[in-house]
């Protein structure tokens, strides 16, 4: 049950971004590793924030 409603959250939080990912792989995108690389400050993504820098890592992308 708890899991149920974490992930519940974690949807809902994040429902833009999964709306926008649904949009742009029915249009023929994929998604593509690129290993760590700094998100920008308008990309929709889903980060990991490193504790020491702050900055925004991401290691996947929407490519055509």
């Amino acid at each position: 049950m708890t899991l149920i409603l974490i992930a519940g959250l974690f949807f809902s939080e994040h429902h833009a971004f999964f709306e926008f990912a649904q949009e742009h792989i029915a249009n023929g995108y994929h998604w593509e590793y690129t290993g760590p690389r700094e998100c920008e400050a308008n990309e929709p993504c889903l980060p990991v924030i490193d504790e020491v820098t702050g900055k925004r890592l991401t290691y996947y992308m929407l490519t055509r």
